[in-house]
């Protein structure tokens, strides 16, 4: 039971639950972005919003891995896929974001599906492709089954944007599932509650112990 409680409050602190974040491709780009191919992992770029640099797409992690999926597998929504230079009549469908460290403007993930098709189905549901983060292949072969991982060695908050500073004339968007959590010793906050659970368990034991015969 004492090792389940210690498990418990370690995953309170040290686990993050899935969280969805959607992309939409006419809100938020960068002014570098033209393409994934461009936009290497290291890259120095500014993330915008089409209403303006005070509204981006943020999300802040504490540090540990975390496992970014496609959060529309079954190619259901509007962030299923997304459209650039002409939507909704263009057949420029693809599926792609970028995440930057929002403290200095670094582009942490450069993830894409390595294609274009003509609908936004036929991107969502594709199988036997390549995906890529920056010039680094991953090992999903369908955009449903996308799979990248994202270490962080500190509290962190992220932006994201799709590839593009055109929004103007995009469709759709790109829907994570983000996962994981710390792996590190926990803050002393969550430290503190520990030694005190373990402490309380402690006590409990001692008195059992006495009230034994």
């Amino acid at each position: 039971m004492r090792t389940q409680v210690i498990f418990a409050l370690f995953g309170v602190a040290l686990a993050q639950a899935g969280t969805v974040v959607d992309i939409d491709s006419q809100k938020w780009g960068c002014n570098q972005c033209n393409g994934p191919q461009n936009i290497e992992p290291g890259t120095v770029v500014t993330p915008f919003f089409t209403g303006g640099a005070n509204s981006l797409l943020q999300l802040t992690l504490g540090p540990g891995t975390y496992t970014f999926t496609n959060a529309d597998p079954n190619g259901t929504d509007y962030f299923s896929a997304w459209n650039f230079q002409g939507y909704p009549n263009s057949g420029n469908w693809v599926w792609s974001f970028v995440v930057a460290n929002d403290a200095n403007d670094t582009v942490l993930m450069d993830d894409f599906v390595s294609t274009i098709q003509g609908t936004q189905a036929a991107m969502s549901n594709l199988t036997g492709t390549t995906t890529f983060n920056g010039a680094t292949q991953l090992s999903g072969t369908s955009t449903a089954g996308f799979t990248d991982s994202l270490t962080l060695g500190s509290t962190t908050t992220l932006d994201f944007f799709i590839d593009d500073y055109a929004l103007g004339d995009n469709g759709g968007g790109v829907a994570l599932n983000i996962s994981g959590g710390a792996t590190g010793a926990p803050e002393p906050g969550t430290a503190a509650m520990i030694v005190g659970a373990l402490a309380l368990l402690g006590l409990r034991r001692i008195k059992a112990a006495l009230r034994e015969p």
